[in-house]
């Protein structure tokens, strides 16, 4: 359980990075676009955010051989291939539903409830996305040096 918890870890920290990174990038390319101030389109704006990571995951399958988790240190977990490339598509889809469950919030939920929700759900379900895929890491018996575990 210690084991699978490291890696989940170890998997989490490597996601945030790489949707600070693609955050940091999406928001100096919008950086001179002023947008009205209207509320639905301020609640939109994470559905727009959540599908593009969709893209960008699933484009990173096409482009690089282990997916775009794999380039932030990812060969320090010593995972194979096929690990790298269904967790990537397994985070594309989650990122999908997650753009899925932002727009049915926008239309569903109040401004107070639409705020929790944004905060919370994203968060959580990334991080028991990433320890589930740990589990799952374990149950395949896949060897991980835990030297190189960071």
């Amino acid at each position: 359980m210690q084991r699978s918890l490291l890696i989940g870890l170890s998997l989490y920290w490597r996601v945030l990075v790489v949707l600070l990174l693609l955050s940091s990038v999406i928001l100096v390319a919008l950086q001179r676009t002023s947008p009205a101030a209207d509320l639905t389109f301020i609640k939109l704006k994470p559905t727009f955010l959540y599908a593009l990571y969709g893209v960008v995951w699933l484009a990173s399958l096409f482009a690089l051989p282990n997916g775009i988790v794999h380039l932030v240190w990812g060969k320090r977990l010593s995972l194979p291939v096929r690990f790298w490339r269904e967790f990537t598509a397994v985070f594309a889809v989650l990122f999908f539903a997650l753009a899925l469950a932002n727009l049915v919030a926008v239309y569903l939920l109040t401004v107070e409830s639409w705020v929790q929700f944004k905060f919370f759900v994203p968060s959580v379900t990334v991080l028991v996305a990433t320890l589930v895929a740990a589990v799952v890491l374990s149950k395949r018996n896949v060897t991980v040096d835990h030297e190189r575990v960071a």
